[in-house]
């Protein structure tokens, strides 16, 4: 009897009570079962209420900051052009100078800086141009193989032993820079002779001093020039066909030297004219005769 006149009933209370749990069923069944989660959402939702609240002024900066880095991107690809544009040159230059020296004679080298034109490109000169993570330029290489012709895409003007030999031009030239560690060279031979045969071979042979250097062959004045000398041969073994590749040094080189010259196998005259090919291109390399 004490207790019960000692309660005090409130409706409004009860009331007040009833709805806030009715809210927080409401708020469970809609954003998240606990309470402390239910408090971060509300807190996550007033933060974007905040930002869509000074939405404009946020705009407005941002605005200023793109235009601010597109101006520092537009000047930044620019000096890139210029720095490109130089070097290009000086690159068309030496290596058109190999070139000759690889039996190109008349070939004209061209480093090509092609821009495209963007509406929401950089500005550069008064024009919007497309800007890509290595800048605004599309360098294309061009080559003229012969005067009067105009100089076109390497793809569209080169034979296949062209584009070897342009290709060892520009390791030649590139050497210093170029951190590829393996080189690998095919029909670097074709349409080549004589004293055009050995300025290739010289070339390789620099260009193997600072990296590995692969070559498939069939002029022996190249092949003289090679540290290691390998022989492909192809047979047939239990009804299958079978490639093999087999080093060749000492007396051994010298009779592939000699079969590749053309001579007679064991033939003395072609035996001395390999050994004579194998030391003057030892001594041209600037290392030892094998023996």
């Amino acid at each position: 009897r004490r207790y019960r006149e000692g309660l005090e009933f409130d409706p409004g209370r009860l009331e007040e009570i009833q709805g806030r749990l009715e809210l927080i069923h409401n708020l469970r069944r809609k954003y998240a079962d606990t309470i402390e989660e239910i408090l971060a959402y509300a807190t996550e939702a007033r933060r974007q209420l905040d930002q869509l609240a000074t939405g404009e002024q946020a705009a407005a900066r941002l605005e200023e900051e793109i235009a601010a880095a597109a101006d520092d991107l537009g000047r930044a690809a620019a000096e890139l052009t210029e720095a490109r544009a130089g070097l290009g040159r000086r690159l068309a230059e030496e290596t058109a100078g190999e070139l000759r020296e690889l039996g190109m004679p008349t070939a004209e080298f061209v480093v090509q800086l092609d821009r495209r034109i963007a509406a929401d490109g950089v500005l550069i000169g008064g024009e919007r141009v497309a800007c890509g993570p290595h800048g605004v330029d599309e360098v294309s290489f061009l080559i003229s193989p012969n005067p009067g012709e105009p100089p076109r895409s390497l793809a569209r003007s080169a034979s296949g032993g062209e584009v070897s030999r342009i290709m060892l031009a520009l390791k030649t030239v590139l050497a210093r820079a170029d951190r590829i560690p393996v080189v690998i060279f095919d029909e670097i031979d074709s349409g080549v002779g004589g004293r055009t045969a050995n300025a290739v071979g010289l070339r390789l042979a620099g260009l193997g001093a600072s990296r590995q250097v692969l070559c498939v062959t069939h002029l022996a004045q190249i092949a003289s020039f090679a540290d290691r000398h390998f022989v492909v041969n192809k047979r047939a073994a239990a009804g299958r066909t079978v490639i093999e590749a087999e080093p060749v040094a000492g007396g051994a080189r010298v009779e592939e030297v000699a079969r590749m010259l053309g001579g007679e196998a064991g033939a003395p005259a072609a035996l001395d004219h390999a050994r004579e090919l194998l030391a003057a291109s030892a001594r041209d390399a600037g290392r030892e005769e094998s023996r």
